[in-house]
């Protein structure tokens, strides 16, 4: 693990004297990023130190570390608020290309960033947001299986929990619930 403090000899200790051990961990946020891909807002803004869960590179990186943890003999995995898109910078994300990629997959256009962005935030409901809003959503839920998956190798008895944030209710395409 990357914070050497955290490992199975002190989860052990705490155990055997009576605490629940769990983990509270980032979920996004990566400083010095080595190499995933960035979010973007809709704006187009790069967000440096969260990364986009349409990166399977990233997931993949994520699945690894979240099975580190629990080799650890945790109780429970808590991710913290940043499991969101929205309202890192000046407007809600995530607009990166892989988004962008999947929104015009599933609308059959071919569509930039600044038309995207139009149809997004302005207007009446349109197949552009429902399939941003889709894209989010599925993105979310794979990433969120994907971490599911990855504990159950190791133990399926770990619980896994998140911090709720605004944008979690309504434009990441799903909800804590959910997830």
């Amino acid at each position: 693990l990357a914070d050497p403090h955290f490992n199975k000899q002190w989860v052990k200790f705490f155990q055997d004297n009576g605490y629940e051990v769990g983990a509270w961990i980032w979920t996004f946020w990566i400083p010095d990023n080595p190499g995933f891909r960035n979010m973007r807002s809709i704006t187009g803004k790069e967000i440096k130190e969260f990364m986009c869960p349409s990166d399977e590179n990233f997931v993949k990186f994520s699945t690894e570390y979240i099975k580190d943890i629990a080799k650890c003999g945790v109780s429970i995995i808590q991710f913290d608020d940043d499991f969101r898109y929205g309202f890192f910078t000046d407007s809600p994300a995530c607009l990166c290309d892989g988004h962008i990629a999947e929104i015009n997959r599933i609308t059959g256009e071919n569509s930039a960033r600044e038309e995207l962005e139009k149809h997004i935030t302005s207007g009446c409901k349109n197949k552009f947001r429902n399939a941003y809003l889709k894209v989010n959503g599925d993105l979310f839920r794979n990433f969120a299986k994907a971490v599911r998956d990855a504990v159950n190798e190791i133990n399926p008895d770990i619980r896994i929990s998140l911090c709720s944030c605004m944008s979690l209710w309504d434009i990441d395409g799903t909800d804590a619930y959910e997830l």
